[in-house]
């Protein structure tokens, strides 16, 4: 007979748990401190397949900073291991990553084919990285991409904000939810993905709060953190292959579409979901 770990309790309050979210958020980006160290030794002008390869070294020492130290925190407040909190490895993993990269292309692409097809307003994306790049100089400029989108955004982020803080509240599920997607989708605030104004910063944060209720909900639904994981490598992933296609449509349309179309998602999952705790156990 298996035995189940007892219901996860935060020896924190929830109230404090938020804050420190907000905190830990920036902390696994000391891990890039030792960077510094070969920063002597490389060329001044470095190629764009050096530059890469630097940045992807940066996203492997970040998430590993990020498994520490989340993992030190969660043993620390919750009494947990990472794999307790979602992180776990199984054969299950790679479909529902995929299933959440899918549903986030869904979103993604959803919104970029409402503005062109309906011609809304939109201004064209200018910062495409790699752009005239060929060859081995634009590969590592996509290994580079992937490396931050899932070691770098994808798997730290997730594990911190659907992962510890969720199971911080882990017997309200859907609270722990709307608190986690606003609170990660306020912290945009500071973000800079092309807004002009604070009304423009508004609509970007309500995207950012929009695919994180999605992967929290498609986290809740499946058991997985994985999905979530998933779903926010996805918008960074569907984002760069965009990129080599005519539907670069940037501009708070675009955003209040993507926020709306994450959260109509979100809502359909948790419809006919009947759990009563957070609970990833694949």
């Amino acid at each position: 007979m298996t035995a189940h770990p007892a219901p996860t309790r935060s020896r924190l309050p929830f109230w404090a748990c938020v804050p420190l979210a907000c905190l830990l958020m920036f902390a696994p980006y000391l891990g890039a401190a030792p960077v510094a160290l070969i920063e002597p030794f490389l060329p001044k002008n470095p190629s764009q397949e050096v530059s890469s390869a630097v940045n992807i070294l940066v996203s492997c020492l970040i998430l590993a900073a990020a498994l520490l130290i989340f993992g030190w925190v969660a043993r620390r407040t919750l009494g947990r291991r990472l794999a307790e909190i979602g992180l776990r490895i199984s054969r299950d993993a790679w479909w529902l990553f995929g299933l959440g990269w899918l549903l986030s292309s869904v979103a993604l692409v959803g919104s970029q084919l409402l503005v062109g097809g309906l011609d809304l307003p939109h201004r064209q994306f200018q910062d495409v990285e790699g752009a005239g790049l060929a060859g081995s100089a634009l590969a590592m400029v996509v290994l580079m991409k992937v490396f931050q989108a899932v070691a770098m955004q994808g798997i730290p982020e997730e594990l911190l904000w659907r992962g510890w803080l969720m199971h911080c509240l882990a017997a309200r599920p859907r609270a722990a939810l709307a608190v986690s997607a606003l609170t990660f989708g306020a912290m945009h605030w500071i973000s800079r993905g092309g807004q002009q104004g604070p009304g423009e910063q508004f609509v970007y944060c309500l995207q950012a709060a929009g695919f994180a209720f999605l992967a929290g909900a498609l986290a809740l639904r499946l058991k997985s953190l994985w999905c979530a994981i998933g779903v926010h490598a996805g918008l960074h992933l569907t984002n760069l292959a965009l990129a080599f296609t005519p539907l670069l449509y940037d501009g708070p349309t675009v955003w209040a579409l993507q926020a709306a179309l994450y959260t109509a998602l979100g809502l359909a999952l948790l419809a006919a979901w009947k759990g009563s705790r957070v609970e990833y156990t694949r």
